[in-house]
């Protein structure tokens, strides 16, 4: 026998001898050279079959690990072979043999590729890395969760490779496994379409597709990463019903939007790329339910059909004058074998010789300059501001004697939800809410009140100024819905500082883009110690671009919010008045409003709120429909 066999015996010999049986309910056996032959034809094999075993037979399943150095403190995960149905893996924490104890820290390539058997995996929270299509395939998968052996912190995981998840379609992934993580592949979870959050505060770099596909994400959180690139196709065809909506919260660090990379994301309503220096060609095409986008004043390049198909984008917003515009990047629908030019298309810059007036030129579509904006929404917003304030003679709160009205109906059902025969409460919010809801075209004037076309309009002479036809389930239901039922907000004041809730940014980014055209918005007052109360929002003007800039209100204040308070009667063309505006520091989000003590309030503990959604003005779920089961019901009463 030649040394060099004798060797190769020795050290088979040295490494079985290391793997003894633990006591854990797995049976560790010793190294194959060879890869292991099925034991039965249904026997599903993944990775690489030689190496040291881990067999867990009432499980239905045998792990193969790597050691790369038997000296060493690691091994890896290279292999799998599952031999029953709806098999749940646990990856151990370590992996002893013999005397020595290995760490398990990485899930190697085509560990688990297409083990269509798997129900769940756990992994122990030392992985650091999952390797290229390590999951891939593995089309049962129902869960997959770190740090769940032991419950000690986060999961360590940092990388996740190419294709790492691709086609997991029924794949739920625990909260807090991927918090850790910096990098992730090309397709890394493309058509996971079980994946709902993703929630990657630590993310650094992403790569093409990496979440394509994922049909029914709901919230992508960002917003704490320092990626600096969307890459192409990032996100494309995720979120795909319209009807639900799917958050995207990107971090300041974002500079550039890549070709493609949220096309066909149905979801979106909104979304902030205010730091944003070039936006790709298609970049958000056929985002069917996309209104608002926040820019600012760096973007310079907005590709070919960057916004293409933004079906409900009445308006886009250009801070940089000389933004290069792209071929039919603004301003049109996309219909079956038809391109549509909108025609009411607004186009807002600051400057009479720029490229975004050029633009608008050559589309025929209408430019209006930013520091005119609040102007034009003060005028285009009188339509939609009641005609009579929010007072007992207007709503029929109490009889001239001195008797209540009851208009909790049984004609109301189902929307009355058990407030049948009581008094009526919360009509400020209900008045906000259909305020907003009309001015933003989701119900017209005449739907809630028919034979008008304008709020503004919706009055008698008699007695009670408003007809009772008016005082409706409509009004109601909103109300109950803001008041009784519960809040759910877009946006509140935060972080309690000096005494005093602040804005935060995005919050404040909305309102100055109602002004432009986005929905107007409901703003809650919420004092601790009071129920508080509803006016309208419906946008923002910086002080720059005030007529009145150097009167003393301004004294500390950049910018104020534009309301409409309900309580205020129509006189003299309009209900709103600037006493009721509510003046922002932009700096700190620090805030004053005289409305606050007009209605008996403390600035102190104070919160405000707004809610711009039409789906979150109504709660249809109480009453078992979707929301646009609910208009549609609103619409046929």
């Amino acid at each position: 026998m030649n040394n060099k066999i004798k060797r190769s015996i020795a050290i088979l010999c040295t490494a079985a001898a290391f793997c003894a049986p633990l006591s854990t309910g797995y049976v560790f056996t010793g190294v194959s050279v060879n890869p292991i032959v099925a034991s039965a034809a249904s026997d599903v094999h993944s990775g690489t079959h030689y190496g040291y075993s881990l067999d867990n037979p009432s499980e239905g399943y045998t792990l193969y690990f790597g050691i790369p150095d038997l000296r060493g403190t690691t091994c890896q995960v290279i292999g799998c072979t599952t031999y029953k149905d709806s098999v749940n893996i646990y990856v151990p924490e370590t992996y002893t043999n013999g005397n020595y104890q290995y760490q398990v820290d990485k899930v190697w390539d085509d560990a688990f590729r297409d083990q269509t058997r798997l129900n769940s995996v756990s992994l122990p929270r030392y992985i650091t890395e999952i390797g290229n299509s390590a999951f891939m395939g593995c089309t049962n998968l129902k869960y997959f969760s770190g740090s769940a052996i032991n419950g000690n912190g986060d999961m360590l995981l940092t990388s996740i490779g190419n294709h790492a998840f691709r086609n997991c379609e029924n794949a739920y992934f625990g909260g807090s496994t991927f918090r850790n993580v910096k990098n992730v592949g090309r397709m890394a979870f493309r058509g996971c379409s079980g994946l709902e959050e993703i929630y990657m505060p630590n993310l650094e770099t992403m790569s093409k597709m990496s979440f394509a596909e994922c049909y029914n994400l709901k919230k992508v959180d960002l917003s704490e990463s320092s990626i600096t690139s969307i890459p192409e196709n990032a996100f494309e065809y995720s979120s795909s019903d319209r009807n639900t909506e799917c958050i995207i919260k990107l971090p300041s660090t974002v500079q550039n939007i890549g070709n493609y990379a949220f096309h066909n994301v149905n979801g979106i309503r909104k979304i902030d790329v205010s730091n944003a220096t070039s936006i790709g060609e298609h970049a958000f095409e056929d985002c069917h339910s996309l209104r608002t986008v926040f820019t600012g004043n760096n973007l310079y390049w907005i590709g070919t059909r960057a916004f293409y198909g933004c079906d409900p984008m009445r308006y886009f917003a250009c801070k940089n004058d000389y933004v290069w515009i792209g071929s039919e990047a603004l301003g049109y629908d996309h219909m079956r074998n038809y391109t549509g030019k909108k025609s009411n298309f607004i186009l807002w810059g600051s400057s009479n010789n720029s490229n975004v007036k050029g633009y608008a030129a050559s589309q025929q579509m209408t430019y209006k300059n930013t520091s005119d904006a609040a102007s034009y929404a003060s005028t285009r917003y009188t339509d939609y501001e009641w005609y009579k304030a929010n007072t007992g003679i207007s709503w029929g709160v109490f009889r001239a004697d001195g008797y209540p009205y009851y208009h909790f109906e049984n004609k109301h059902e189902p929307y009355a939800n058990g407030y049948n025969n009581t008094k009526f409460h919360g009509i400020c919010a209900g008045m906000a809410a259909v305020s907003a809801l009309t001015s933003s075209g989701y119900l017209s004037v005449s739907e809630y009140a028919p034979g008008y076309n304008k709020l503004r309009d919706v009055h008698t002479n008699t007695g009670n100024p408003i007809p009772y036809s008016v005082k409706s389930y409509a009004t109601t239901v909103w109300a109950n819905t803001l008041v009784e039922i519960g809040r759910a907000f877009d946006y509140q004041t935060y972080n309690y500082v000096n005494s005093q809730y602040v804005f935060d940014r995005e919050a404040l980014l909305y309102a100055e883009n109602i002004t432009y055209g986005a929905d107007a918005a409901v703003l809650t007052i919420m004092p601790a110690d009071s129920a508080g109360h509803a006016v309208v929002c419906f946008g923002m003007e910086y002080k720059n671009d005030a007529s009145d800039k150097n009167d003393p209100c301004w004294n500390g204040w950049d910018a104020r919010l534009l309301i409409y308070d309900v309580d205020n009667d129509f006189v003299n063309g309009k209900a709103h008045d600037k006493a009721d505006y509510v003046y922002v520091n932009l700096s700190d989000g620090s805030w004053y409003s005289a409305l606050i003590s007009k209605h008996g309030y403390s600035m102190n503990n104070t919160k405000l709120a707004l809610t711009h959604s039409y789906d979150r003005m109504v709660n249809a779920s109480v009453y078992g429909m979707t929301t646009d089961q609910f208009f549609a019901a609103i619409r046929n009463n």
